[in-house]
């Protein structure tokens, strides 16, 4: 029998990284081990990350804001963003309809192409 701590190597069955650099996806695709090549990689990397980072860009946006509120303890009427009540932003969605109403919805958007290459780079480096 085997030592009672001993670990059997076993292969990922999700991503195995090759020698060539190419990632092969076994057991996912019907197990015929398609390669995918670098700039294949490169581009789904650079997709997923604008992606996420646009879509997630806006809850950001109103983190920063309430975030700009709780530390200087009132609204945010100097950046055009109070609610029409003048109470301030109360919580997330109220921030994010605020911002959507009183400044357009665009607004929620503005920065994200920054955003987006510093996320792109940083998953180019990592993928």
């Amino acid at each position: 029998p085997p030592p009672p701590f001993h670990h059997t190597p076993q292969t990922s069955p999700q991503k195995i990284i090759d020698d060539r650099g190419g990632a092969h996806l076994n057991n996912l695709d019907g197990g015929d081990g398609a390669t995918i090549a670098f700039g294949q990689r490169l581009l789904l990397a650079t997709w997923a990350s604008i992606l996420a980072e646009t879509g997630t860009f806006p809850i950001d946006i109103a983190k920063t804001r309430l975030q700009i509120q709780g530390k200087s303890g009132r609204g945010l009427r100097g950046m055009g963003g109070a609610t029409t009540s003048g109470r301030g932003y109360l919580g997330m969605w109220s921030t994010l309809s605020g911002i959507g109403r009183n400044e357009g919805l665009l607004k929620l958007w503005q920065g994200v192409s920054a955003a987006n290459i510093r996320h792109t780079r940083k998953a180019w480096l990592q993928g």
